[in-house]
């Protein structure tokens, strides 16, 4: 989301027609379409995070912005390079002036509105984030903690900043890089960097496929976009052409590559494996309207007043837009409607105007030296990472929240929970007692009834062995298998093999609960496991009336009980998040002007608002319940709702931790009496 480091003055008729900043290449001269072209990756990006459904591919403004980036700032380091007057500390002290003060401006923008609007956990997340947004890896802490492309990352207030820690860090390394290329020959110069991004681009196909995570966030895997811009600046640096003009072929390729980065936005989604072979179209494109500079795409759309001008905020339009959409979204019970998106989108485009007026041109165009520029962004970094550094050391400062909500925060969905990209059993010994007689196997849905069930027992002298792992539903002979996480289906698989061998070759263990987010019954990312991997897909119906049919098979064979429990009620809104919003002021405030009449009422809500009110997968796994001849069916949604809705808080309590799991308040008020209490072979539902 950079610009280039070499700059002048000049005057441009813009939208108010006073000076801008010119941007140069490598040659030296000006190029208004590539301000263009920021302008149009900038609002696909926008546009995409207000709705993806208006852009489904937006995203790939970023790979726009990576091949733009090499071209310019990669081209002026190659060409200093060359003529041996390039500078580590020049180059670094253009960088901060460029990068730090509007990104250091927003930080204490979104700190200050925090204090009146973050839960605890969500401070800390954010002082991390911005954290590892001034030390250049944002990136690194969102490929350990954040799907990009995951509902819940749509939180996230800094989420944009991953692309920033991809640019700094091939900035760390490219000028060693071609300061090391200056001493070959033209020809090899041009050859090792072509051999670099022909690295990156096969390590891209790879990491896609097997580690799609990492590949979106990780240098290795995006190396190749900025290269791409690299190499056509090196080749027009070494072999400038003395005359340029328009004509037939320019103007077809430049339509063709609008027409093909217009149509891989709209195309591809979500879903679409990427980058990959699919980052190929957007960088290939850009690469070409760089290139037909003269075309009529170039001159009478790209390089137009109003493209220029938006290019030119581009950097604080992406800054600003994505927190101003995190904070809605977390203020709103339901998802904001595109008309208030709209807003948020404009808002942001305000303030990204005040932010390059006030901000960006201003320190950019700073008188001081280098080194005295890099020792005063040293210290007003360290100054800023101050308040930072304590929200964290403070553990978010919870005083700040309701004694209730700040309870169920921190218990969550229990603690016995096995996380994704591992297979291994828990080795705590509160999830894993002596003399256990209960054990709990499930999903992260069964890890949240937990502290409720460990609670039941405890009162009947019982003990409980809690085995579960998210997104593993215990359906025996079936796994769950996720695109984002390619080794998920085996790993599921595998902790489901240890979890009921282990319980069913326990004598002490007499009762087996099974508890899930049962899946829709339409879901096909379930596979069925045969002996030498998986065969699929397979619809989600059949693989709960298989499944549990083989569970009761195996329990019944080991003299075990078998209670198989129904799933809780799931909410259209998050009431965690609404209780939070209640205890903080500015939130509430804010959730009240979005959400309007869709406003959440106090502790219980209408079975409208109910996900699963009339819900099928419970019809359809008590069905498979009653068909088998040893097993329990247990029904916590018939002890948290009534005909007139679901309850969703106790008071000032909240019983949820999100708009799924219950938390350890909410797991409490479940009476596992019928369960624990009924001999093995009766089925009952409560």
């Amino acid at each position: 989301m950079t610009e280039a480091v070499g700059r002048q003055d000049f005057k441009h008729p813009n939208m108010s027609g006073q000076t801008i900043s010119k941007r140069q290449t490598s040659t030296g001269r000006y190029r208004p379409d590539i301000d263009g072209l920021r302008a149009l990756a900038v609002s696909a990006v926008v546009f995409y995070h207000a709705d993806p459904d208006w852009l489904p591919a937006g995203y790939i403004g970023v790979d726009v912005f990576f091949v733009l980036s090499g071209y310019l700032i990669g081209g002026i380091v190659y060409s200093a390079a060359l003529k041996g007057n390039f500078s580590f500390l020049n180059f670094y002290a253009r960088r901060a002036r460029r990068i730090l003060p509007a990104l250091i401006a927003l930080l204490a923008f979104v700190s200050c509105v925090g204090l009146l609007f973050f839960n605890s956990r969500e401070m800390m997340e954010f002082a991390t984030q911005s954290l590892a947004a001034l030390g250049g890896f944002s990136n690194f802490y969102f490929w350990k903690h954040t799907d990009y492309f995951a509902t819940h990352s749509a939180y996230e207030p800094l989420l944009m900043t991953w692309s920033l820690g991809v640019e700094e860090q091939f900035y760390f390394v490219f000028p060693i890089f071609i300061l090391l290329l200056a001493r070959l020959k033209e020809w090899w110069r041009l050859v090792a960097i072509f051999a670099a991004a022909f690295v990156s681009l096969g390590l891209s196909l790879y990491l896609t496929t097997e580690y799609p995570i990492s590949a979106f966030y990780m240098l290795p895997a995006r190396a190749w976009e900025l290269a791409a811009g690299v190499l056509l600046a090196v080749i027009h640096h070494d072999k400038p052409r003395t005359k340029e003009t328009a004509g037939l072929y320019t103007d077809v390729a430049a339509y063709s590559a609008l027409a093909a980065l217009l149509a891989s936005i709209l195309i591809f989604d979500d879903e679409t494996p990427f980058p990959g072979w699919a980052a190929l179209i957007p960088v290939v494109a850009t690469v070409v309207l760089i290139q037909t500079r003269h075309s009529a795409v170039n001159r009478h759309l790209l390089g137009t007043s109003a493209f220029v001008f938006v290019g030119l905020i581009s950097y604080s339009w992406y800054l600003w837009h994505w927190p101003l959409m995190a904070l809605v979204r977390r203020a709103s019970d339901v998802p904001p409607s595109g008309l208030q998106m709209l807003w948020v989108v404009l808002c942001s485009f305000v303030l990204a105007v005040l932010s390059w007026r006030f901000i960006e041109r201003p320190f950019r165009h700073s008188k001081a030296g280098d080194a005295k520029t890099l020792l005063h962004y040293g210290a007003v970094v360290t100054i800023a990472a101050i308040p930072l550094v304590t929200f964290r050391l403070g553990d978010g400062l919870p005083s700040r929240l309701d004694a209730s909500v700040e309870q169920a925060l921190q218990q969550g969905r229990g603690t016995c929970r096995t996380s994704y990209g591992s297979a291994a059993l828990p080795d705590d010994p509160r999830c894993m007692p002596e003399g256990a007689t209960i054990a709990l196997i499930g999903d992260s849905h069964a890890s949240a009834l937990g502290p409720g069930l460990v609670e039941a027992a405890d009162e009947r002298g019982m003990r409980v062995r809690q085995v579960t792992k998210s997104a593993c539903a215990p359906l025996i002979g079936f796994s769950f298998s996720d695109t984002l996480r390619p080794r998920h289906a085996s790993q599921c698989a595998a902790f489901l093999d240890k979890a009921f061998q282990s319980v069913l070759e326990d004598r002490e263990i007499d009762t087996i609960v099974i508890a899930a987010r049962w899946p829709e019954l339409d879901d096909k990312r379930y596979v069925r496991i045969v002996d030498d991997g998986f065969s699929g897909p397979v619809m989600a119906r059949t693989a709960i009336t298989e499944g549990l049919n083989s569970i009761a098979k195996m329990a019944n064979a080991h003299g075990k009980k078998l209670v198989i429990v129904a799933d809780v009620p799931s909410f259209d809104f998050d009431p965690f998040k609404h209780m939070v919003g209640e205890s903080l002021s500015l939130r509430r405030l804010m959730g009240v002007l979005f959400d309007g009449a869709r406003r959440v009422p106090p502790s219980v809500v209408g079975t409208d608002r109910v996900a699963n009110a009339a819900n099928a997968r419970r019809e359809t796994v008590k069905a498979a319940v009653e068909a088998l001849s040893s097993a329990i069916f247990f029904d916590p949604y018939l002890q948290l709702c009534d005909r007139k809705g679901c309850r969703y808080s106790d008071g000032d309590q909240p019983i949820y931790i999100d708009s799924h799991h219950l938390s350890g308040a909410g797991s409490r008020m479940i009476d596992w009496s019928s369960a624990l209490e009924e001999p093995k072979g009766v089925s009952v539902a409560n």
